[in-house]
């Protein structure tokens, strides 16, 4: 629509562009201080070595990387800036308001994206209402479907120094209903709500993210799934007296086939990370969880039943300098399940430590 601008505001993009390269250059000055001081300073024996060898190895290597990236993402937002041009040139405007820069202009980036189209008979239907002067209110709705239902998302941001992006996508074959209602009395002073899905027939989704800082370093998180079945589940929680008391219960049944994985990586000034794991089933489950506190006094309870075939795998590994750990889990379920695991952690600060119990070197 002309004189509406979609996306950020261009001199946003290249003032957070002009931050980023100077923080980045900070960083390089950084360095380059704390290079300087290490080759100038008296220091021998082995935890002199140690440190030097962990300086040039990983903290220098660490803030170069860093800098690196806030100026790769400066000359990206540079490039976001003139696409944004060009793309409002197009559009017959330019200029921005405060949703699409974001508040005080402090945000920018790519609006999200996100689309659900069904093909086949769809209904929702929605209610509210209230009684004595509102102290007595509530709200319902139902949706059904049936045929097939897609759903995707993308979005970029960029804020506060972080740069973020995120897609994701679903699909489904066949049927499905929610419901949902919930409840209050007396401004607070109880409330309840409530909700069911059902679904039969197939689905997949996949999503994926990430993000730079130099603050949170780069992380990544990939995931896919998929199955074929009839799935349930229903959820009720309430509490009381604002709060002071309340409970909650869990169901979900699932019968059919399903598979997913997922895969999570992290790096920064403050060490690296990451994690994987598959899941693979077939057959029938059941699970049940309840839960209630009062007055800050929790109890819960949870129980599950499988039947079938299936197979599960995890593992993650994180190295810093306080601790190096690795963990894993698999499992296997043929009629009964079983599963191992175990974890293995190293702290090289401790072991040094330990090594020179009376601070002789």
């Amino acid at each position: 629509m002309a004189g509406e601008m979609l996306g950020a505001n261009p001199e946003d993009l290249r003032e957070l562009a002009r931050q980023m390269n100077a923080s980045a250059e900070k960083l390089e000055n950084a360095a380059a201080g704390i290079q300087g001081r290490i080759s100038s300073v008296r220091w021998g024996g082995p935890d002199s070595h140690a440190f030097r060898g962990n300086w040039s190895g990983t903290f220098r290597p660490k803030l170069m990387h860093a800098s690196d990236m806030l100026r790769n993402t400066g000359k990206s937002l540079i490039e976001q800036a003139k696409a944004q041009e060009k793309a409002s040139a197009v559009d017959g405007g330019s200029g921005g308001d405060a949703e699409s820069a974001g508040q005080d202009g402090r945000n920018s980036g790519t609006p999200a994206k996100s689309t659900v189209n069904y093909w086949g008979p769809h209904a929702k239907v929605e209610a509210k209402g209230s009684t004595l002067d509102g102290a007595l209110s509530g709200k319902a709705s139902a949706e059904a479907w049936a045929g097939t239902r897609t759903e995707t998302l993308a979005k970029v941001t960029a804020e506060n120094g972080t740069v973020k992006a995120e897609a994701k996508a679903n699909a489904a074959v066949g049927a499905g209903a929610e419901v949902k209602a919930s409840g209050e009395l007396l401004g607070g002073l109880a409330k309840g709500d409530a909700n069911a899905k059902a679904f039969v027939g197939a689905k997949a989704g996949a999503s994926a993210e990430a993000s730079a800082s130099l603050a949170e370093g780069l992380n990544g998180k990939a995931e896919a799934s998929a199955m074929a079945g009839i799935e349930a589940s229903a959820h009720a929680g309430g509490s009381a007296l604002y709060g002071l008391a309340s409970g909650s219960a869990d169901a979900s049944a699932f019968a059919g086939a399903r598979a997913s994985a997922d895969a999570k990586a992290h790096l920064g000034l403050d060490g690296a990370s990451v994690s994987a794991g598959g899941d693979a089933f077939a057959g029938a489950e059941a699970k049940a969880s309840a839960k209630a506190q009062i007055a800050g006094v929790e109890a819960g309870a949870n129980a599950s039943a499988m039947a079938g075939v299936g197979a599960r795998a995890q593992g993650s590994a994180s190295v810093t300098y306080d601790e190096v750990k690795v963990s894993f889990k698999v499992g296997a379920a043929l009629g009964l399940g079983v599963s191992v695991g175990g974890d293995l952690k190293i702290s090289p600060r401790k072991i040094i430590s330990n090594m020179n119990p009376g601070k002789w070197f």
